[in-house]
């Protein structure tokens, strides 16, 4: 009978420690599974939205690289005056379209994401050092989600960048008013600040094509 009773005992034992190891095991999943639904939800609500547009603009990229400049470029039949967007230069200067009017306006959105954008921007500054003395002026607005003045800087530097580049502005107001279907997405705004002309993806400013297209417009 003490032997049986031992036994008993032991199972009892036995089963109880399987169900403690259970236990623990189901309470270490719960938590492991709670922390990576935690980490998730807690990542920036815009990591997502930027890798989807950084694909989406690799996909219109490698699309509508397929010809010149001339061919790419977009220009209006109908050319209107766009919705007098606000932005900020480097220094936390407001500005608005409208401060650009009596000259010919090359209007970049860019962001510091955007491969595309990055390898477009020298051409962009070279385009501005070449005809920035006959009315033309070139802008670069980063549409990057929280930007700032230091963190424009910390860019610019990063990429060496020259002050085309020192501009950046808010990415949903922006993109109520203005179809970027791309980035990075230029427009040509005439001196009295009618848009004429649109590019999707990335260009060379300075190629043949791109600068008979500025002095057209400066002649």
């Amino acid at each position: 009978m003490t032997k049986k009773r031992r036994n008993l005992k032991q199972l009892f034992l036995f089963n109880g420690l399987l169900l403690l190891i259970a236990f623990i095991l189901i309470q270490y999943s719960v938590i492991n599974n709670t922390e990576e639904q935690e980490a998730t939800e807690s990542r920036p609500s815009n990591a997502g939205e930027e890798n989807t547009s950084l694909q989406e603009t690799e996909n219109i990229y490698k699309a509508v690289l397929q010809g010149s400049f001339e061919e790419r470029l977009v220009q209006f039949d109908q050319p209107a005056i766009p919705y007098n967007i606000s932005f900020k230069n480097i220094v936390g200067r407001q500005m608005t379209l409208d401060d650009l009017k009596g000259q010919w306006v090359v209007l970049n959105f860019w962001a510091s994401w955007c491969p595309p954008c990055i390898t477009e921007m020298p051409s962009l500054q070279a385009l501005q050092d070449q005809y920035g003395g006959q009315g033309v002026q070139v802008i670069g607005i980063g549409l990057d989600r929280q930007m700032d003045g230091p963190r424009l800087r910390q860019v610019m530097q990063k990429f060496n960048f020259g002050p085309v580049a020192g501009y950046y502005g808010d990415w949903t107001e922006i993109k109520k008013h203005f179809d970027i279907d791309a980035l990075p997405t230029t427009y040509i705004l005439s001196p009295n600040g009618q848009a004429v002309a649109k590019l999707s993806g990335h260009a060379d400013w300075v190629d043949t094509g791109a600068k008979l297209y500025i002095e057209s417009l400066i002649d």
